[in-house]
């Protein structure tokens, strides 16, 4: 008799009443509508079980698919901000805005616990196969990280600046984590619309007159 095949993480794993269509779409590391994304590994938080785990795509996979990737972006990285107002809205309030609080804070808490999981293997596999990932769209896009590494770094640190280096969070975390990833997106929105503009300019000189 052969041996029984492990069962994959739970990040892995379609739970019961989740949608067929929109888990496989995430787990394949497809781009989805980030607030259905949001809201089936909010479900997941909330039953203390951890947010699905995409497959990273290799470079190889999507370096001819680039355009797609980027044209989720400006979507999501505004959807992103919009929660975390309105969280940090609802949090400052002291639960007395019950129309922007997104979750009390007890269960935002272990929402973020939860859905962050606690298997490093699958975080380390994850780490490695996305340093892959991004050292070969450098080679690949004209940024040669073997002779600019030290570069490379200190663009990645300005633009990926310490967000926390707890484990868990805390009621003495919480806040000051979602004030950090709001200015981290809030700066991605800002340098978004300015490149939506610049090329609206490109398209058309003549079209705006503002200045």
């Amino acid at each position: 008799m052969g041996k029984q095949k492990p069962k994959p993480p739970l990040g892995k794993r379609k739970l019961p009443g989740e949608d067929d269509e929109l888990f496989q779409k995430i787990l394949d590391g497809d781009v989805v509508d980030p607030e259905m994304a949001f809201e089936i590994n909010r479900e997941r938080g909330l039953h203390g079980k951890p947010a699905i785990t995409p497959r990273i795509k290799s470079y190889e996979e999507e370096k001819d698919h680039l355009d797609l990737l980027a044209k989720g972006a400006g979507e999501t990285f505004k959807f992103r901000l919009d929660l975390y107002d309105r969280v940090i809205s609802g949090l400052s309030e002291m639960g007395n805005d019950p129309e922007h609080l997104v979750f009390s804070k007890d269960e935002l808490i272990d929402v973020l616990n939860s859905m962050k999981g606690a298997n490093r293997e699958v975080e380390d596999e994850a780490s490695r196969e996305l340093g892959q990932w991004f050292g070969e769209y450098l080679a690949d896009n004209g940024y040669t990280p073997h002779t600019a590494s030290v570069l490379m770094k200190q663009l990645f640190i300005s633009s990926f600046p310490p967000l926390t280096r707890d484990r868990d969070f805390t009621e003495d975390n919480v806040m000051d984590y979602l004030l950090r990833s709001r200015k981290v997106l809030a700066t991605h929105v800002e340098q978004e619309n300015k490149n939506n503009t610049t090329n609206t300019l490109a398209l058309h000189p003549y079209s705006s007159g503002w200045w």
